[in-house]
């Protein structure tokens, strides 16, 4: 009676074991599939996918990010303009920024060059296109004001 217990064990043992490695040579035949799959299609890249990278980076204010694949993959089509108008605003605040830094250090012809970029920021605000970048536009005038 041992005897059937023991070759009963031997048993459940071995099933659950063969059921382990078919799992487990399952995930790893997946895993190569998805490997192949993606290795395959890197690189293709479609303007939906574009729009929606420069949307993320835009909504989260991440122009260096913008900037980068803009330029980085040629995206200067009218699908971009949105993309491009906020860059150059966000530019021209960051230099009327660090203007104002070297006015306040003392610096000598840092009054003209400040001046210099707000007119930049408001020569974009008077020409903007779209009213998302109006918006911000017109925020970092006040914040220069």
């Amino acid at each position: 009676m041992s005897r059937y217990s023991i070759s009963k064990l031997f048993l459940i043992r071995l099933a659950i074991k063969t059921i382990a490695v078919i799992l487990l040579l399952l995930i790893a035949a997946a895993l190569l599939y998805a490997t192949f799959h993606t290795a395959r299609n890197s690189g293709k890249r479609s303007l939906a996918d574009d729009i929606s990278y420069c949307d993320y980076n835009y909504y989260e204010r991440n122009y260096a990010g913008l900037y980068g694949s803009l330029a980085l993959y040629g995206q200067y089509s009218e699908e971009f303009d949105k993309y491009w108008e906020a860059i150059d605003a966000y530019r021209a605040y960051t230099a009327a920024v660090e203007w104002q830094t070297a006015l306040d250090n003392g610096r000598e012809g840092a009054k003209e060059k400040y001046d210099q970029a707000v007119e930049e920021l408001k020569a974009i605000e008077k020409n903007v296109q779209f009213s998302e970048n109006r918006r911000l536009i017109r925020g970092y005038l006040e914040e220069l004001e």
